[in-house]
């Protein structure tokens, strides 16, 4: 059936960029400038993404109906100890980063985002896991009394909110999503997921809306005596939450499409970009914090966002999208592989998920949080064959010794 595609983050991937690039035609904004060299730049990209990944698009049906299977926690005192001991470090962490920095909540000028210590973010970013694995959890019953669970969930929620950082609810919103379209599976109840979703959908667009508000629109309204939508150049039949939404999902393709047509590379940084979480120190020996390419909505509308694309062209040229699509293929083909498992490769591959819909934001597999909880869902799903590895390596160098 058709919902079956739903679970093939190759197809997703194609139709959320096709959705998004059909948005970015219909030029609400007047900063937009269509530049159809581009836009078929954009879509010849897409295509050599589906010709590299069209044998990957295996029928999925048998993995649903080992779903109730795959749902099943069987280590539940482990499952258990992840989520305090990740909400535990997440949560002193961000009360750690308030404390010496501030929060962005808490600042009357919200634009610019309090960033606080890079490498202890990486510990606040704990609390995605906290919060994603909590969710799980009440939702399957882990515990006789859910009360607890309840609390990790909305206070990882509430300690996330304070960066103000949208980024960080994607994946929950993802195992939202994804975990009720398995449950409707294992249920036979597709029809009440689609209403669910209606209604997930509108309260996401709210939410956005609401953030965007919180963070921008008093400082328009007081400082700059402008609303929103005259800001990006929009009708005012908009309501704000539809503009926030359409020019954060939408502003990045007119980002990478002045790019594409008007700068130019110095200096290729030949894939270090593409896997930047794993040798940041040494990208920052080898090149300074300037680079070539910068994204020209940024000064005029406050807009920085321009796909992956900036990364690709940085490190590549015009051939690095091309080379990011192999890479994020690889990526989805070790989600899909680890989720026939067990819960955690499940949370694999909706990591996998979020950082392919993120491709059309930024260069998501440079991001180290994202990169991050992947590779621990990873992990988690292997735990077993990668110890039993570890002892037998280390059994063998016993005897030999």
């Amino acid at each position: 059936m058709i919902y079956t595609l739903l679970m093939n983050p190759y197809i997703q991937y194609l139709s959320f960029n096709g959705f998004v690039l059909l948005l970015y035609l219909c030029q609400l904004s007047s900063f937009y400038d269509i530049q159809y060299e581009f836009i078929l730049y954009f879509i010849s990209v897409l295509v050599f993404f589906g010709l590299i990944t069209r044998k990957l698009y295996n029928n999925n049906e048998q993995y649903l109906r080992k779903i109730e299977n795959l749902l099943c926690i069987k280590d539940k005192r482990s499952f258990c100890w992840i989520i305090w001991l990740s909400f535990f470090i997440g949560a002193i962490a961000s009360i750690y980063q308030v404390y010496a920095y501030g929060a962005t909540i808490l600042q009357e000028n919200k634009v610019m985002r309090v960033e606080g210590s890079h490498y202890i973010n990486y510990l606040v970013d704990l609390l995605q896991v906290s919060l994603v694995m909590s969710y799980v959890g009440i939702k399957v019953k882990l515990l006789r009394s859910s009360w607890l669970l309840k609390m990790i969930l909305i206070f990882s929620g509430i300690l996330l909110l304070l960066k103000m950082n949208r980024g960080a609810f994607s994946l929950f919103l993802i195992v939202v999503v994804y975990f009720s379209f398995f449950r409707s599976i294992k249920n036979n109840n597709i029809k009440q997921w689609k209403r669910k979703m209606f209604f997930i959908l509108l309260g996401a667009v709210f939410l956005f809306g609401l953030i965007g508000d919180l963070r921008i629109q008093v400082v328009l309204e007081t400082f700059y005596h402008m609303t929103v939508n005259e800001l990006y150049g929009m009708s005012e039949i908009f309501p704000s939450g539809f503009v926030w939404t359409y020019m954060y999902i939408t502003s990045p393709l007119e980002n990478a499409s002045r790019i594409f047509m008007e700068q130019s590379v110095w200096e290729y940084h030949f894939g270090l970009n593409m896997i930047y979480p794993f040798i940041a120190p040494l990208s920052r020996m080898i090149f300074d914090q300037r680079f070539d390419l910068f994204p020209p909505l940024q000064e005029e509308a406050g807009l920085n966002t321009s796909t992956y694309m900036i990364d690709a062209f940085n490190d590549f040229g015009y051939v690095g999208p091309y080379i990011y699509m192999c890479y994020l293929a690889f990526i989805y083909f070790i989600g899909c592989r680890a989720m026939r498992h067990n819960i955690y490769g499940i949370f694999c591959y909706l990591c996998a998920v979020d950082m392919g819909v993120w491709m059309i934001f930024a260069n998501s597999v440079a991001i180290g949080s994202k990169m991050m909880v992947f590779l621990f869902f990873l992990f988690m799903t292997y735990r077993e064959n990668v110890l039993r590895f570890l002892l037998k390596g280390s059994g063998s160098h016993r005897l030999d010794a």
